[in-house]
Protein backbone atom coordinates (compact mmCIF):
# COMPACT_ATOMS: atom_id res chain seq x y z
CA UNK A 1 0.00 0.00 0.00
CA UNK A 2 0.60 3.43 -1.10
CA UNK A 3 1.95 6.35 1.85
CA UNK A 4 -1.10 6.29 3.75
CA UNK A 5 -1.49 10.46 4.18
CA UNK A 6 -4.99 10.27 3.82
CA UNK A 7 -5.43 9.20 6.81
CA UNK A 8 -4.29 12.55 8.46
CA UNK A 9 -7.19 15.00 8.24
CA UNK A 10 -7.00 17.52 5.80
CA UNK A 11 -6.15 20.88 7.68
CA UNK A 12 -8.79 24.12 7.92
CA UNK A 13 -6.60 26.92 6.82
CA UNK A 14 -4.20 24.80 5.29
CA UNK A 15 -1.48 26.37 2.66
CA UNK A 16 -3.27 24.95 -0.03
CA UNK A 17 -6.54 26.48 0.56
CA UNK A 18 -4.91 29.58 1.24
CA UNK A 19 -2.92 29.62 -1.71
CA UNK A 20 -5.72 28.60 -3.70
CA UNK A 21 -8.84 29.73 -2.46
CA UNK A 22 -11.67 29.78 -5.47
CA UNK A 23 -9.74 30.32 -7.82
CA UNK A 24 -8.36 28.30 -11.30
CA UNK A 25 -5.30 26.41 -10.29
CA UNK A 26 -2.71 24.56 -12.22
CA UNK A 27 0.35 22.33 -10.75
CA UNK A 28 3.09 22.43 -12.52
CA UNK A 29 6.34 20.25 -11.47
CA UNK A 30 8.76 23.20 -10.84
CA UNK A 31 7.80 26.91 -10.82
CA UNK A 32 10.23 27.28 -14.05
CA UNK A 33 7.53 24.95 -15.77
CA UNK A 34 5.04 26.90 -14.72
CA UNK A 35 6.46 30.35 -16.19
CA UNK A 36 6.89 28.76 -19.10
CA UNK A 37 3.38 27.95 -19.66
CA UNK A 38 2.24 31.38 -19.13
CA UNK A 39 4.63 32.29 -21.47
CA UNK A 40 3.28 30.09 -24.14
CA UNK A 41 -0.01 29.98 -23.22
CA UNK A 42 -0.38 33.98 -23.79
CA UNK A 43 1.95 34.08 -26.81
CA UNK A 44 4.37 36.59 -25.35
CA UNK A 45 7.44 36.87 -26.56
CA UNK A 46 9.08 39.54 -24.32
CA UNK A 47 9.01 40.06 -20.63
CA UNK A 48 10.47 42.43 -17.83
CA UNK A 49 12.22 41.41 -15.30
CA UNK A 50 13.96 42.92 -12.06
CA UNK A 51 17.69 43.75 -12.91
CA UNK A 52 19.17 41.83 -10.37
CA UNK A 53 17.30 38.68 -11.06
CA UNK A 54 19.50 35.71 -10.38
CA UNK A 55 21.09 33.63 -13.25
CA UNK A 56 19.30 30.56 -12.50
CA UNK A 57 15.97 32.20 -13.19
CA UNK A 58 17.23 34.24 -16.08
CA UNK A 59 18.74 31.60 -17.85
CA UNK A 60 15.23 29.61 -18.80
CA UNK A 61 13.50 32.53 -19.48
CA UNK A 62 16.36 33.54 -22.24
CA UNK A 63 15.75 30.25 -24.03
CA UNK A 64 11.79 31.16 -24.33
CA UNK A 65 11.59 35.04 -24.76
CA UNK A 66 13.67 38.40 -25.27
CA UNK A 67 14.31 39.89 -21.60
CA UNK A 68 13.80 43.24 -20.67
CA UNK A 69 14.82 45.07 -16.98
CA UNK A 70 14.03 47.21 -14.81
CA UNK A 71 15.81 48.39 -11.62
CA UNK A 72 15.00 47.75 -8.16
CA UNK A 73 17.52 50.48 -6.17
CA UNK A 74 18.43 49.10 -2.49
CA UNK A 75 15.36 48.21 -1.01
CA UNK A 76 13.75 45.48 -3.65
CA UNK A 77 10.70 48.42 -4.19
CA UNK A 78 11.19 49.56 -8.16
CA UNK A 79 9.84 52.64 -8.98
CA UNK A 80 6.43 52.59 -11.18
CA UNK A 81 8.36 54.75 -14.33
CA UNK A 82 9.01 51.53 -15.92
CA UNK A 83 5.55 50.61 -16.18
CA UNK A 84 5.15 52.99 -19.05
CA UNK A 85 7.92 51.44 -20.81
CA UNK A 86 6.20 48.29 -21.41
CA UNK A 87 4.61 47.98 -24.72
CA UNK A 88 0.98 46.16 -25.51
CA UNK A 89 1.18 42.26 -25.09
CA UNK A 90 4.30 42.61 -23.58
CA UNK A 91 4.51 40.41 -19.78
CA UNK A 92 5.99 42.08 -16.56
CA UNK A 93 7.16 39.67 -13.53
CA UNK A 94 6.90 41.15 -10.26
CA UNK A 95 8.60 39.55 -6.91
CA UNK A 96 7.10 39.38 -2.73
CA UNK A 97 10.89 39.33 -2.18
CA UNK A 98 11.25 36.80 0.62
CA UNK A 99 7.37 37.35 1.33
CA UNK A 100 7.19 40.87 1.16
CA UNK A 101 4.33 42.22 -1.31
CA UNK A 102 4.58 44.67 -4.13
CA UNK A 103 4.54 48.19 -3.17
CA UNK A 104 0.45 49.31 -3.64
CA UNK A 105 1.66 52.39 -6.32
CA UNK A 106 3.61 49.91 -8.22
CA UNK A 107 0.25 47.47 -8.26
CA UNK A 108 -2.07 49.97 -9.14
CA UNK A 109 0.02 50.80 -12.10
CA UNK A 110 -0.05 47.41 -12.91
CA UNK A 111 -3.67 46.84 -12.80
CA UNK A 112 -4.24 50.07 -14.83
CA UNK A 113 -2.31 48.40 -17.87
CA UNK A 114 -5.21 46.15 -19.72
CA UNK A 115 -3.28 45.72 -22.77
CA UNK A 116 -0.24 43.65 -20.78
CA UNK A 117 0.16 40.77 -18.96
CA UNK A 118 1.31 40.66 -15.35
CA UNK A 119 2.70 37.56 -13.23
CA UNK A 120 3.36 38.10 -9.40
CA UNK A 121 5.85 35.46 -8.28
CA UNK A 122 5.57 34.68 -4.73
CA UNK A 123 7.73 32.00 -5.20
CA UNK A 124 9.76 33.39 -1.76
CA UNK A 125 6.04 34.20 -0.37
CA UNK A 126 4.53 32.17 2.29
CA UNK A 127 1.82 34.82 3.36
CA UNK A 128 2.04 38.31 2.00
CA UNK A 129 -0.64 39.09 4.08
CA UNK A 130 -2.55 41.52 1.07
CA UNK A 131 -4.43 39.68 -2.33
CA UNK A 132 -3.12 39.65 -5.54
CA UNK A 133 -4.54 41.63 -8.23
CA UNK A 134 -1.96 39.93 -10.76
CA UNK A 135 -3.93 38.07 -13.59
CA UNK A 136 -1.82 34.99 -12.67
CA UNK A 137 -0.06 34.20 -9.28
CA UNK A 138 2.87 32.05 -9.34
CA UNK A 139 3.52 29.62 -6.17
CA UNK A 140 7.04 27.41 -4.90
CA UNK A 141 5.84 25.37 -2.38
CA UNK A 142 9.41 23.68 -2.44
CA UNK A 143 11.09 27.33 -2.00
CA UNK A 144 9.35 28.14 1.12
CA UNK A 145 8.24 24.45 2.91
CA UNK A 146 10.46 21.07 3.02
CA UNK A 147 8.03 19.60 0.31
CA UNK A 148 9.39 18.23 -2.66
CA UNK A 149 8.60 19.99 -6.02
CA UNK A 150 5.79 22.52 -7.18
CA UNK A 151 4.92 25.02 -9.26
CA UNK A 152 1.32 26.65 -9.05
CA UNK A 153 -0.18 29.22 -11.11
CA UNK A 154 -3.52 30.72 -9.57
CA UNK A 155 -6.05 33.00 -11.48
CA UNK A 156 -6.43 33.34 -15.15
CA UNK A 157 -4.94 29.81 -16.19
CA UNK A 158 -8.31 28.14 -17.96
CA UNK A 159 -6.58 26.09 -20.21
CA UNK A 160 -3.12 25.70 -19.16
CA UNK A 161 -1.07 22.46 -18.69
CA UNK A 162 1.87 20.36 -17.96
CA UNK A 163 3.57 18.86 -20.83
CA UNK A 164 4.69 15.13 -19.61
CA UNK A 165 7.87 14.50 -18.01
CA UNK A 166 10.99 12.98 -20.15
CA UNK A 167 13.28 12.51 -17.36
CA UNK A 168 14.11 8.45 -16.42
CA UNK A 169 13.66 10.75 -12.78
CA UNK A 170 11.80 13.70 -12.55
CA UNK A 171 13.38 16.95 -10.58
CA UNK A 172 10.73 16.72 -8.00
CA UNK A 173 11.59 12.53 -6.92
CA UNK A 174 14.90 13.55 -7.17
CA UNK A 175 14.42 15.90 -4.20
CA UNK A 176 12.32 13.85 -2.07
CA UNK A 177 15.43 11.03 -1.94
CA UNK A 178 17.02 14.30 -0.97
CA UNK A 179 14.52 15.24 1.72
CA UNK A 180 14.02 11.96 2.89
CA UNK A 181 17.19 11.40 3.66
CA UNK A 182 18.06 14.75 5.42
CA UNK A 183 14.67 13.46 7.94
CA UNK A 184 16.20 9.90 8.45
CA UNK A 185 19.61 11.46 9.13
CA UNK A 186 19.21 15.14 10.49
CA UNK A 187 23.16 15.51 10.43
CA UNK A 188 23.08 19.65 9.26
CA UNK A 189 25.79 20.68 7.31
CA UNK A 190 25.41 22.37 3.59
CA UNK A 191 25.25 18.76 1.45
CA UNK A 192 21.54 19.40 0.96
CA UNK A 193 21.70 22.39 -0.56
CA UNK A 194 24.50 21.25 -2.85
CA UNK A 195 22.57 18.30 -4.16
CA UNK A 196 19.65 20.72 -4.64
CA UNK A 197 21.66 23.20 -6.82
CA UNK A 198 23.07 20.14 -8.86
CA UNK A 199 19.55 18.55 -9.23
CA UNK A 200 18.03 22.12 -10.17
CA UNK A 201 21.18 22.71 -12.77
CA UNK A 202 20.42 19.10 -14.40
CA UNK A 203 16.51 19.84 -14.70
CA UNK A 204 16.14 23.71 -15.70
CA UNK A 205 12.83 23.39 -17.09
CA UNK A 206 11.36 19.97 -15.70
CA UNK A 207 7.98 18.73 -17.29
CA UNK A 208 4.81 16.81 -15.57
CA UNK A 209 2.56 17.78 -13.01
CA UNK A 210 3.37 18.71 -9.18
CA UNK A 211 3.45 15.45 -7.43
CA UNK A 212 0.79 13.95 -5.56
CA UNK A 213 3.32 13.84 -2.62
CA UNK A 214 3.43 17.77 -2.49
CA UNK A 215 -0.26 18.38 -2.52
CA UNK A 216 -1.28 16.39 0.04
CA UNK A 217 1.49 17.89 2.05
CA UNK A 218 0.13 21.36 1.00
CA UNK A 219 -3.24 20.15 2.30
CA UNK A 220 -2.20 19.02 5.85
CA UNK A 221 -0.28 21.87 6.61
CA UNK A 222 -2.14 24.88 9.01
CA UNK A 223 -0.91 27.78 7.48
CA UNK A 224 -1.64 30.24 10.99
CA UNK A 225 0.53 28.27 13.22
CA UNK A 226 3.55 27.87 10.20
CA UNK A 227 3.26 32.18 9.93
CA UNK A 228 2.52 32.89 13.61
CA UNK A 229 6.03 30.96 14.44
CA UNK A 230 7.99 31.90 11.89
CA UNK A 231 6.81 35.53 12.64
CA UNK A 232 7.73 34.81 16.09
CA UNK A 233 11.09 33.45 15.38
CA UNK A 234 12.05 36.80 12.56
CA UNK A 235 10.94 38.96 15.24
CA UNK A 236 13.45 37.00 17.92
CA UNK A 237 16.05 37.66 15.34
CA UNK A 238 15.30 41.03 14.92
CA UNK A 239 15.51 42.08 18.75
CA UNK A 240 19.54 40.53 18.73
CA UNK A 241 20.55 42.21 15.44
CA UNK A 242 18.63 44.90 14.87
CA UNK A 243 21.54 46.92 13.53
CA UNK A 244 22.06 45.14 10.74
CA UNK A 245 18.53 44.08 9.87
CA UNK A 246 17.34 45.17 6.05
CA UNK A 247 13.55 45.92 7.06
CA UNK A 248 13.41 48.26 9.97
CA UNK A 249 9.96 46.67 11.26
CA UNK A 250 10.49 43.74 13.89
CA UNK A 251 6.61 42.58 13.55
CA UNK A 252 6.22 43.01 9.44
CA UNK A 253 2.29 42.39 7.98
CA UNK A 254 3.85 39.98 5.79
CA UNK A 255 5.41 36.01 6.44
CA UNK A 256 9.42 36.25 6.11
CA UNK A 257 10.60 33.61 4.19
CA UNK A 258 14.21 34.63 5.78
CA UNK A 259 15.83 37.05 8.08
CA UNK A 260 18.26 39.45 5.37
CA UNK A 261 21.00 40.96 7.21
CA UNK A 262 23.45 43.95 5.92
CA UNK A 263 26.50 42.86 6.03
CA UNK A 264 28.97 45.51 6.93
CA UNK A 265 32.31 45.84 4.35
CA UNK A 266 34.51 43.60 6.43
CA UNK A 267 32.38 41.14 5.99
CA UNK A 268 32.18 38.84 2.77
CA UNK A 269 29.07 36.07 2.40
CA UNK A 270 31.69 33.23 2.18
CA UNK A 271 33.17 35.09 5.34
CA UNK A 272 30.30 34.64 7.56
CA UNK A 273 28.31 31.50 5.54
CA UNK A 274 31.80 29.27 6.54
CA UNK A 275 31.41 30.58 10.13
CA UNK A 276 27.81 29.27 10.66
CA UNK A 277 28.65 26.68 8.96
CA UNK A 278 30.72 25.29 11.49
CA UNK A 279 28.80 25.58 14.28
CA UNK A 280 25.94 23.70 12.33
CA UNK A 281 24.05 26.70 11.18
CA UNK A 282 23.49 26.80 7.23
CA UNK A 283 21.31 29.31 5.82
CA UNK A 284 19.07 30.27 2.58
CA UNK A 285 20.85 31.35 -0.25
CA UNK A 286 18.59 32.95 -3.04
CA UNK A 287 20.72 35.08 -5.33
CA UNK A 288 24.42 34.24 -6.02
CA UNK A 289 26.71 36.78 -5.03
CA UNK A 290 28.47 36.11 -8.22
CA UNK A 291 25.89 38.58 -9.67
CA UNK A 292 26.62 41.14 -8.12
CA UNK A 293 28.61 43.81 -10.43
CA UNK A 294 28.21 41.56 -13.98
CA UNK A 295 26.83 42.39 -16.98
CA UNK A 296 23.21 41.00 -17.23
CA UNK A 297 22.09 41.96 -20.55
CA UNK A 298 23.45 43.61 -23.68
CA UNK A 299 22.50 46.89 -22.81
CA UNK A 300 22.01 46.86 -18.62
CA UNK A 301 23.83 45.85 -15.36
CA UNK A 302 23.01 46.90 -11.67
CA UNK A 303 23.40 50.39 -10.44
CA UNK A 304 25.53 50.86 -8.04
CA UNK A 305 23.21 50.52 -4.70
CA UNK A 306 21.56 47.15 -5.99
CA UNK A 307 25.53 46.00 -6.66
CA UNK A 308 26.13 46.82 -2.87
CA UNK A 309 23.04 45.31 -1.70
CA UNK A 310 23.61 42.20 -3.70
CA UNK A 311 27.14 41.91 -1.80
CA UNK A 312 25.76 43.02 1.70
CA UNK A 313 22.78 41.00 2.10
CA UNK A 314 23.02 37.54 3.85
CA UNK A 315 19.77 35.26 4.78
CA UNK A 316 19.53 33.78 8.11
CA UNK A 317 16.34 30.94 8.72
CA UNK A 318 13.60 31.79 10.76
CA UNK A 319 11.47 28.43 9.96
CA UNK A 320 8.76 27.75 11.93
CA UNK A 321 10.98 24.63 12.80
CA UNK A 322 13.44 26.36 14.80
CA UNK A 323 12.39 27.07 18.22
CA UNK A 324 12.94 29.96 20.13
CA UNK A 325 16.85 28.72 21.86
CA UNK A 326 17.96 28.01 18.40
CA UNK A 327 17.21 31.52 17.08
CA UNK A 328 19.08 33.37 20.27
CA UNK A 329 22.04 30.70 19.39
CA UNK A 330 21.86 31.80 15.74
CA UNK A 331 22.19 35.62 16.34
CA UNK A 332 24.47 35.00 18.67
CA UNK A 333 26.98 33.06 16.56
CA UNK A 334 26.19 36.27 14.21
CA UNK A 335 27.82 38.59 16.44
CA UNK A 336 30.25 36.55 17.06
CA UNK A 337 31.43 37.17 13.87
CA UNK A 338 30.93 40.56 13.11
CA UNK A 339 32.65 41.40 16.54
CA UNK A 340 35.56 39.28 15.06
CA UNK A 341 35.35 36.51 17.67
CA UNK A 342 34.15 33.48 15.58
CA UNK A 343 36.84 30.62 15.47
CA UNK A 344 37.71 31.77 12.52
CA UNK A 345 39.30 35.16 13.58
CA UNK A 346 38.54 38.52 11.70
CA UNK A 347 38.41 38.44 7.86
CA UNK A 348 41.86 37.69 6.46
CA UNK A 349 43.49 36.31 9.78
CA UNK A 350 43.11 32.66 8.49
CA UNK A 351 42.42 30.61 5.24
CA UNK A 352 41.25 27.33 6.28
CA UNK A 353 40.98 25.46 2.95
CA UNK A 354 37.09 25.23 2.91
CA UNK A 355 35.10 25.16 0.03
CA UNK A 356 33.83 28.62 0.98
CA UNK A 357 37.47 29.84 1.81
CA UNK A 358 37.59 32.60 -0.55
CA UNK A 359 37.94 35.57 1.14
Amino acid sequence: MELDLNAVPEAKGSVWECWTQNYETVCFASPSAALAAWLWNHAITCVWLPVIAPPNYIAPLRRLVACKFYHVGDTFSPPVDFVRQVLPGEGVLTFSWLGRPIAPELCRALVARTDIFWLEDRSQALCTGVESQAGVVLYSPAEVLGVPDGGILVGKVAGFSPVPSAAEKSWGEKRQDALLERFEHPHIDNSLFLREAKIAQEHLLPGGEMSRLTASLLRRLPLASIAAKRKENYAALHDRLREWALWPERNPGFVPVAFPLRLPGHISWEFMATALTRQGIVCPRFWLPSTTGEKISSVEKATDAESKLLKQLFYLPCDHRYAEGEMRRIADEVLRVLSGKSTLGRPGERNTGDAYSTW
